[in-house]
C-alpha cells in the first residue's frame, strides 16, 4: 500500500513526512481530531488539520480509489461534543439537549452537502465529492484547492487590472446566480472566502453553514464584514436577497481593482466618501467603473438586482463609452448624486414597485414603472405583492427576522475549504466572561522595543486595552484587511487589534530588538520578501549601511526585519546583516546628492515586485503588432525577457535617462527595463491597426475564448458569435492567436483557423 505525507498528501517511502514538511513547525494533535492515517469509509485518508471553526474540521486527505488530494470537512460542533481519539473516533455526547442539536445539525450538514453536489460541474465553487454518515457525525469530501486566499494574492501583488478581475469573477457570478434560485444567499462574500488558485481562476468558499447551528433563540444575522457587507446587513430586520450578494461581490472586486477595503455602507449615508475606482488610479474603463458602481448603490432599491443582471452587464455591454445615459445613471443612483439620498428612503420601507431612482438602466431599456415591476428573479415579477413575498423563498427563509414565531432563514450550502495559516496551535474555544470567543491559533509578541499595545479598534488612538511584552501570548480571532489583527489576550482575558508584524511563533520570537546595518557589496542592493522561502515576491530592496531593526527570527538562514527607510517589514538574509555599519565613501554621497533622474539604487529590483509608491508617470504600449518585451537589461536578447506586454497596456516609468527605460509592469507585476522607442505618453496615442482586426468565422456554435493555447473545456473564457470582431494581437503564438474581443471585454486565445478579415 502507498504513503502518503500526512501534513500534504504526497507519496513518500518511509515515514509520516516527506521531505518538505519534517523540517515545518506542525502543531501537534489534538485529542478531539482524528488521528492522521485514519481512513473513513474504506477510501478517505486523513491527514492534519487545515482548519477548525465553531461548527468544523478541515482536514487534509486522500481519496485511496480515485488516489486524488482532498479536503475532508467534520461535522463537530465546539461545546456540545467532544472526543478522545485515543479511545474511539466517535463523538462524545453527554445530555439528550445536546443530543437533538447535534442530530438536527448533521441532518443540515447532509442537506447543504447535497445541494452543493448539484453544482460539482460549476467551475465558481469548490467541488464537492462526496458526503456520509460516520463516528456519530457527519462529513463532507471536497476538492483540495492549491492556492491562496483572494485577500493574500492581492495583499502580496498588489491591485490587478480590471479587464482581468471582470474575466476571473464570470465563473463566481455565474454559480451564484444558481445558488440564488435554491433560495441560498451567502451574506459573507470577500477577499478571505475567494481562493486564488495556482492555475490562475477563483472558486467561491464557504457559505456560512455556521448560522444553522447558532443556538436556539438567537437571530440569525450573519457575519458583517466591514467594507463587503451592504447597509441591509447592518439593520438586522431588513430584507436580504441576491441583491445582497451582489454588493459583496462588487465590493470585492473593487478591493482587487484598487487595493483599497470600501468603505463601510452605513458610513456613505448622506456624503458618499467612496471614491471612484478611477480616482484611485486604478486603470477601468468608464463602463467597467459604472457597473461596479452599480453593484455597490448603499440603496438596496437602487442597486443591480440579481447575478443574472450584473453578468449580463459584465458580458454584454457593447462599447466602452457607454454614453451619456450611462454616466448620469451613475451619477445620480449610487455614487453621491441629490436622487439617491435626498428621499432618505430605507431600505425594506418602500416596495419594489416604487420607481426607482434610475434614468437608464444598462440593458438600454429603460426602467418605467412598469418594465421596473417587471424585471423578476425567475418568473414572479417584483409588485408590491412579490415584493412581501419574495420568490426566492419564503420571506424568513432569505432574512426577514421579524417575529420570533417565524421559521428561520432556509438552507446554506457549506462549501468551506478554510486554508489558515496560523503560526502556532489549530484553532481552540476560549471564553471572555459569558461570550465565547472562537480563536485560529496562538502567536507571540516579538521585536517590540517599548511594550506592544492592544487597542480596542484598529484606530492607531483607540482606547489600549492591553498591554504585552515580548515573548507574550495572544490568540488570533480575525485577520484584518490592514496591518491590525483582532486577537485574544488570555492573561487579560480582554479582546482587542494588534500590529501582525510583531507576531510570531514562539521558537522564532525576539525578546530583545537588535539594531543591524545592511553590509552588501559595492553595487548591491538586499532585497526584502515577502516569505523566508523561493516562491517570496520581492517588497522591496535596502541599500548597503541601511539601518534595520530585526524584529524575529526564522532559522538560521533569514531573518525578519522592519526598514525604516522604506516603511517595509519582510525577511531578509542574516549573512548580509552585520552589528556595524558600513560606512560610504564620500564620492559616492555627492554622487547621489547631485543625481538628476529619481533616486537610482545601486542594484535594480528586477521580476516581481509591489507596486511602486512614487514613479516619474504613466506610459503606455504602442506596437503595431507582436509585443513589447520587459527584460532585466537594457538590450535585446531573446535570454533576457521577464514578459510580454501588448499595445494599450502600461507601465510605470521609474527612470528615463536612456533608451532602455526602468519601469513597473501592472499587467505583469514585475520590474525590469524595456525600449522606450515603443511607449507614448497618452493612451489616445495608441495606435489602433485595421491589419489587426478579424471576424469569428464558425458556421453552427461559437469560437471559444480561451485562457491557454490549447482545446480544454476547462479553459474557456467566453463565447464569440459568428461575425464578432476579434482584434488580434500576437500572430506568433502558433495556431491560437492571443486575441483582444471588444463584446467580451477581454484578452485570450482563439484558434486562428476559425478567423476571417
Amino acid at each position: 500500500m502507498k504513503k502518503y505525507c500526512m501534513n500534504c498528501m504526497r507519496e513518500v517511502t518511509t515515514g509520516t513526512l516527506c521531505a518538505d514538511c519534517v523540517n515545518l513547525q506542525i502543531a501537534d494533535i489534538a485529542p478531539h481530531h482524528l488521528k492522521p492515517g485514519t481512513v473513513l469509509r474504506e477510501r478517505y485518508l486523513i491527514g492534519n488539520v487545515i482548519g477548525e471553526g465553531g461548527f468544523g474540521i478541515t482536514y487534509i486527505g486522500r481519496d485511496l480509489v480515485l488516489d486524488t488530494k482532498v479536503a475532508v470537512k467534520e461535522f463537530y460542533p465546539a461545546g456540545h461534543v467532544n472526543r478522545n481519539h485515543a479511545v474511539t473516533d466517535e463523538l462524545t455526547i453527554s445530555t439528550d439537549q445536546q443530543r437533538e442539536f447535534v442530530k438536527a445539525g448533521v441532518e443540515r450538514f447532509l442537506d447543504e452537502a447535497r445541494k452543493a453536489a448539484q453544482f460539482s460541474e460549476e467551475s465558481g465553487i469548490v467541488n464537492v465529492r462526496d458526503f456520509f454518515e460516520a463516528n456519530a457525525t457527519a462529513y463532507m469530501v471536497m476538492e483540495y484547492l492549491d492556492g491562496r486566499t483572494l485577500a493574500d494574492y492581492i495583499r502580496e501583488n498588489g491591485p490587478m487590472d480590471a479587464g482581468k478581475v471582470f474575466r476571473l469573477i464570470d465563473p463566481i457570478v455565474t454559480v451564484l446566480g444558481k445558488m440564488h434560485k435554491l433560495g441560498v444567499i451567502h451574506r459573507d462574500i470577500s477577499p478571505d472566502n475567494i481562493m486564488y488558485l495556482n492555475k490562475g481562476c477563483l472558486k467561491l468558499m464557504d457559505f456560512g453553514s455556521a448560522q444553522y447551528y447558532m443556538e436556539q433563540g438567537q437571530e440569525q444575522t450573519g457575519t458583517i464584514k466591514k467594507g463587503y457587507a451592504p447597509e441591509e446587513q447592518y439593520m438586522g430586520n431588513e430584507m436580504q436577497g441576491p441583491w445582497t450578494d451582489v454588493y459583496g461581490l462588487c465590493a470585492t472586486m473593487y478591493k482587487c481593482i484598487t487595493g483599497i477595503t470600501p468603505v463601510e455602507a452605513p458610513e456613505r449615508r448622506g456624503q458618499d466618501l467612496l471614491k471612484r475606482p478611477s480616482e484611485t488610479g486604478a486603470r477601468i474603463s468608464k463602463r467597467q467603473e459604472n457597473i461596479l458602481l452599480y453593484g455597490l448603490a448603499v440603496n438596496a432599491q437602487s442597486r443591480c438586482q440579481t447575478m443574472e443582471e450584473l453578468l449580463g452587464m459584465i458580458r454584454g455591454c457593447e462599447m466602452d463609452s457607454a454614453g451619456d445615459s450611462m454616466t448620469e445613471f451613475a451619477d445620480h443612483t449610487m455614487y453621491g448624486g441629490q436622487a439617491a439620498y435626498t428621499q432618505q428612503q430605507s431600505y425594506g420601507q418602500q416596495p419594489y414597485n416604487q420607481q426607482p431612482n434610475m434614468q437608464q438602466p444598462y440593458n438600454q431599456q429603460p426602467y418605467t414603472q412598469q418594465s421596473y415591476n417587471q424585471q423578476s428573479y425567475g418568473q414572479q415579477p417584483y409588485t408590491q405583492q412579490s415584493y412581501q413575498q419574495p420568490p426566492y423563498g419564503t420571506q424568513t427563509e432569505i432574512q426577514r427576522q421579524a417575529p420570533a414565531k417565524k421559521k428561520r432563514w432556509g438552507i446554506v450550502i457549506a462549501v468551506v475549504v478554510v486554508i489558515l495559516a496560523a503560526v502556532g496551535g489549530i484553532g481552540v474555544f476560549l471564553w471572555k466572561g459569558k461570550e465565547k470567543v472562537e480563536t485560529t491559533g496562538d502567536y507571540y509578541v516579538t521585536g517590540c522595543k517599548d511594550v506592544m499595545k492592544v487597542r480596542e479598534t484598529e484606530e492607531k488612538d483607540g482606547k489600549v486595552v492591553a498591554k504585552l511584552d515580548n515573548g507574550e501570548k495572544v490568540s488570533l480571532v480575525e485577520k484584518g484587511d490592514d496591518r491590525y489583527w483582532k486577537v485574544y489576550v488570555e492573561a487579560e482575558d480582554v479582546t482587542g487589534y494588534i500590529d501582525y508584524h510583531y507576531l510570531t511563533n514562539k521558537s522564532d520570537a525576539v525578546m530583545e530588538p537588535a539594531t543591524k546595518y545592511v553590509n552588501v557589496g559595492k553595487d548591491e542592493t538586499l532585497t526584502i520578501l515577502s516569505t523566508p522561502d523561493t516562491e517570496a515576491v520581492s517588497l522591496g530592496v535596502a541599500e548597503s549601511g541601511e539601518e534595520v531593526t530585526v524584529l524575529a527570527m526564522s532559522g538560521d538562514q533569514y531573518s525578519y526585519i522592519y526598514a525604516p527607510g522604506k516603511s517595509a517589514f519582510g525577511y531578509v538574509e542574516s549573512s548580509k546583516l552585520s552589528d556595524e555599519k558600513t560606512e560610504i565613501k564620500e564620492e559616492d554621497a555627492a554622487a547621489t546628492a547631485n543625481t538628476q533622474q529619481a533616486p537610482q539604487k545601486t542594484g535594480d529590483l528586477l521580476g516581481p515586485g509591489n507596486p511602486p509608491a512614487n514613479y516619474q508617470g504613466v506610459y503606455y504600449i504602442n506596437v503595431s503588432k507582436g509585443y513589447l518585451a520587459l527584460r532585466n537589461a537594457k538590450a535585446f536578447d531573446a535570454s533576457n525577457e521577464i514578459g510580454k506586454m501588448y499595445n494599450g497596456d502600461y507601465v510605470y516609468a521609474l527612470r528615463t535617462n536612456e533608451q532602455y527605460w526602468y519601469v513597473y509592469s501592472p499587467s505583469l507585476g514585475s520590474y525590469g527595463y524595456t525600449n522606450s522607442d515603443y511607449l507614448v505618453s497618452s493612451y489616445a496615442s495608441v495606435n489602433i491597426y485595421n491589419d489587426n482586426v478579424y471576424y469569428a468565422n464558425v458556421s453552427t456554435g461559437y469560437l471559444a475564448l480561451r485562457n491557454a493555447k490549447a482545446f480544454d473545456s476547462a479553459n474557456e473564457i467566453g463565447k464569440i458569435a459568428n461575425g464578432q470582431e476579434v482584434d488580434v494581437i500576437d500572430f506568433s503564438t502558433g495556431t491560437y492567436w492571443y486575441v483582444y474581443v471588444p463584446d467580451l471585454d477581454a484578452y485570450g486565445y482563439v484558434n486562428s483557423e476559425y478567423l476571417r478579415k
